[in-house]
């Protein structure tokens, strides 16, 4: 149990650090990068000349320094090109989202001992249709959808797959390449159990 309840706390922690990627991420709608036609660096740097950004980028960079000393020259840069309101408003937010993620990721990992027997009860049930069986984990994933995911992704990870191997058109389990499909959402007709 402690090393599944680990296999989750890890597959967790990584969806939540992907969602930290997500809108206002590189390229994303508020974001820089070649898509979000931004100077590519975080909001402080907007109003920051292009060698200043050059000697931020110089310090983000930096794969010697300690996460400490990063954090102290970007601070100092900061001061030294008088963005140190925008920078600090910048850190606060992120400070306050990474708290916001880790309550969610805890309350996740919680939900997980909920939600893994509830799944299994429903690909256990031999009892019911596919099309039931689906609209049964569609009614938990609506209920619990990050958990459901989550889980989801620890089994492939754990290569916990459909055992009939690739489709025969080269797609995984039968799909996408048109190969028949086998129930919902890519689980084929071993589901999760």
């Amino acid at each position: 149990m402690a090393h599944n309840l680990l296999l989750i706390t890890l597959a967790v922690s990584a969806l939540a650090t992907v969602t930290l990627a997500g809108p206002g991420g590189r390229g994303g709608p508020k974001g820089g990068g070649p898509h979000g036609h931004g100077h590519g660096g975080p909001p402080y740097l907007a109003n920051v000349t292009k060698e200043g950004r050059k000697e931020f980028e110089a310090v983000f960079k930096n794969e010697t320094a300690t996460i400490a000393e990063i954090d102290a020259q970007t601070a100092a840069l900061a001061e030294k090109y008088n963005v140190s309101d925008a920078y600090n408003a910048f850190t606060a937010n992120h400070t306050a989202h990474l708290a916001a993620v880790k309550a969610n990721q805890t309350q996740v990992i919680s939900n997980l001992e909920t939600v893994v027997p509830k799944l299994a009860a429903i690909y256990q049930n031999k009892d019911q249709t596919r099309k039931a069986q689906e609209e049964a984990v569609d009614a938990l994933r609506k209920e619990y959808p990050v958990e459901v995911a989550a889980v989801k992704y620890i089994r492939e990870l754990l290569g916990a797959h459909d055992k009939q191997g690739p489709g025969p058109r080269g797609g995984p389990r039968g799909g996408p390449r048109g190969g028949p499909h086998r129930g919902g959402h890519g689980h084929g007709r071993h589901g999760f159990y």
